[in-house]
């Protein structure tokens, strides 16, 4: 602004996100999932903030394969952080553990498009989507040529896509079990920030130390900060 003797005066304010603690799990602990293009090993939590749209994928790890979001959402999908709360919010991925068949069968040698109107049958290729296989089978991209390919026999040293079947070995239940202590933190900006009050059910008196939730699989302690309303 310019007074009337030519003065002038910059003010200037900093708006700081209200951060927002965010749970990742999943039904087989270990497995890693991406979230906002960060991988985070399951089960962690980041820090991100309100009404940020966070971009989730899950891709397969075999014997793994990716099942479903708990939210119903495709395998990448965008949700809406909520405001913070006393409960952290949570995200929860389950995936399918498979095995190789026990019943091997050689590759057809001669390859095709598979496509949804001409689909292609155990051990064959090439298909692009599971929709171009038979059935209940699943359309299988090698690491590179050369490498297994699950319940068929033979070399193949193409990059060739193979319609494959796998048995499931087990689906594991999805448990809300403590988070591991080390958040990891999803890109923000700006940046620094800092973190906004969240409202809880203490009594208006001076806080004590914060709580600590124990996690049961590593013992390791877990500090909850919280602040007094």
């Amino acid at each position: 602004a310019v007074d009337k003797h030519g003065l002038t005066t910059t003010i200037s304010r900093r708006v700081n996100p209200k951060l927002v603690y965010v749970d990742v799990r999943s039904n087989h602990p270990g497995l890693k999932v991406l979230i906002d293009e960060f991988s985070v090993t399951t089960p962690g939590t980041i820090t991100t903030w309100e009404n940020h749209k966070l971009r989730l994928d899950a891709e397969d790890q075999w014997p793994f394969l990716f099942l479903d979001w708990e939210d119903n959402g495709s395998r990448q999908h965008e949700i809406l952080i909520p405001a913070a709360t006393p409960t952290n919010p949570v995200v929860h991925v389950s995936f399918l553990e498979v095995v190789v068949p026990s019943d091997p069968i050689p590759f057809i040698a001669t390859t095709r498009s598979c496509s949804p109107t001409n689909v292609c049958s155990r051990c064959e290729g090439d298909c692009d989507t599971d929709d171009d296989c038979l059935g209940t089978l699943e359309c299988f991209n090698k690491e590179g040529p050369g490498s297994p390919v699950p319940g068929c026999v033979g070399v193949d040293d193409s990059r060739t896509a193979w319609c494959v079947r796998f048995d499931v070995a087990s689906i594991a239940p999805n448990t809300l079990s403590p988070v591991s202590p080390a958040p990891v933190s999803a890109p923000a900006t700006p940046s620094p920030v800092s973190l906004a009050p969240v409202a809880t059910s203490a009594p208006a008196s001076p806080v004590s130390s914060p709580p600590v939730v124990t996690n049961p699989t590593t013992s390791s302690p877990v500090a909850v900060a919280t602040s007094a309303p």
